[in-house]
C-alpha cells in the first residue's frame, strides 16, 4: 500500500461543496468503514487555523496542477451562482421574520428584560409611534477572532448544513458565570455590573433563541433539543457559539430602553466580548458535525430549510 501524497506535499482537497488548497502534513494507516485498510492523510487548509486540521483519505484530494485548479474554480463558481439566489431570498426572509418576532418581544418584555439588566425604563421619555427612531446609537467593538468567527458560523451553517453540537459541555450560562468570577477582577462596580448583565443575558437568551437566533437548518434540531429536554433553561443546553449570535443583536433591546455607548450595560458588554475572544479556544467548538441522512430527509419533509 503506498501513499498517493507525500508529508509536505501542496494538494487541492474537497471540503463540503469546494475544493480549497491545502498542505498534506503527514500520513497514516488506518481502516474505513468496512474494516479495509487505508491510507489517510493529516491536512492544513491554507489560510484556515489549525483546528480546522482533519485526516482524510485520497477520494477527497486531488493533485495540485493546472486541470484541477481550473476544476477548483468551476466548482466554485457553478455552486455560487446556484445557491446565491436561493441564500439571498432566505436570508432575507429569515431576518424580516425575525426582526418582526423580535419588535414584538421588546415591545411585550421590555419592562422584565429592563430589570434583569437593573435599567429604570420609566426614566426614559415615550417615542411617538409617528416619529421615527433615530439611527442606532450603541456600537459594540467585536474583535476580529469573533468577526470571523460569525462569518464561519454562517458559512458551517447555511452553506455546508453543518449544526453546533448539543448538548454543548461549556454552555452559556458556564461561559457568564466564568465572566463573573474571572473577566471582571478588581473593580466592585464592574463585578456588579457583569452580575447583573449575565442574569439578564440568560433571561433574554432564553426569551430569544427560538425566534431570533437560529438559522433555518437549526430550528429541527431545536425541536428535538425541546423534546429530549422540555424543562431546561436554554442557556444550559448552547453554547458560546449562540451567545454571540445574541450580543450581535442585543443593541435593539439596550436602545428599546435608551441606552446609549457611554451606558455601565454596553461597557460590560464589551467587556463580555473580549472576555469571548480571550478565551475562544476554550469556549467555541472546534468543528461543527454533518447532520445525518435522516436529520436532512426531515428537513426536506418539514421544508425548514
Amino acid at each position: 500500500m503506498s501513499a498517493k501524497f507525500a508529508p509536505g506535499e501542496t494538494v487541492l482537497c474537497y471540503h463540503g461543496s469546494f475544493i480549497y488548497k491545502a498542505k498534506c502534513l503527514k500520513t497514516r494507516v488506518a481502516l474505513n468503514t468496512f474494516g479495509d485498510r487505508i491510507i489517510q492523510y493529516r491536512t492544513h487548509y491554507n489560510g484556515w487555523s489549525t483546528r480546522w486540521d482533519e485526516w482524510v483519505d485520497d477520494s477527497r484530494m486531488i493533485k495540485n496542477n493546472d486541470a484541477n485548479r481550473a476544476l477548483q474554480a468551476q466548482l466554485i463558481s457553478k455552486h455560487k451562482e446556484a445557491e446565491r439566489a436561493k441564500a439571498k431570498e432566505k436570508e432575507l426572509k429569515e431576518r424580516a421574520r425575525a426582526q418582526r418576532i423580535e419588535e414584538k418581544k421588546i415591545k411585550e418584555g421590555e419592562q422584565k428584560v429592563t430589570q434583569e439588566i437593573t435599567v429604570k425604563v420609566d426614566t426614559a421619555p415615550p417615542v411617538p409611534q409617528q416619529v421615527a427612531l433615530p439611527p442606532p446609537d450603541v456600537k459594540l467593538t467585536f474583535p476580529p477572532t469573533l468577526d470571523k468567527q460569525l462569518g464561519d458560523d454562517w458559512n458551517f451553517v447555511f452553506s455546508e448544513k453543518r449544526l453546533v453540537p448539543l448538548p454543548r459541555t461549556i454552555t452559556v450560562r458556564h461561559v457568564l458565570d466564568k465572566f463573573k468570577t474571572e473577566g471582571i477582577r478588581r473593580n466592585t462596580v464592574a463585578k456588579a455590573n457583569a452580575q447583573a448583565l449575565a442574569a439578564g443575558l440568560v433571561h433574554i437568551f432564553d426569551s430569544s433563541i427560538g425566534v431570533a437566533l437560529l438559522y433555518g437548518f437549526e430550528r429541527l434540531q431545536y425541536s428535538e433539543i425541546l423534546e429530549a429536554h422540555p424543562e431546561a433553561s436554554m442557556a444550559d443546553i448552547y453554547g458560546a457559539e449562540h451567545l454571540l449570535r445574541l450580543l450581535v443583536v442585543i443593541p435593539r433591546h439596550l436602545m428599546a430602553v435608551g441606552l446609549t455607548e457611554a451606558s455601565a450595560e454596553v461597557t460590560t458588554i464589551n467587556q463580555l466580548l473580549s472576555f469571548l475572544d480571550s478565551n475562544f479556544e476554550d469556549f467555541f467548538v472546534s468543528e461543527y458535525e454533518m447532520a445525518t441522512p435522516d436529520y436532512m430527509r426531515a428537513q426536506q419533509a418539514f421544508g425548514l430549510g
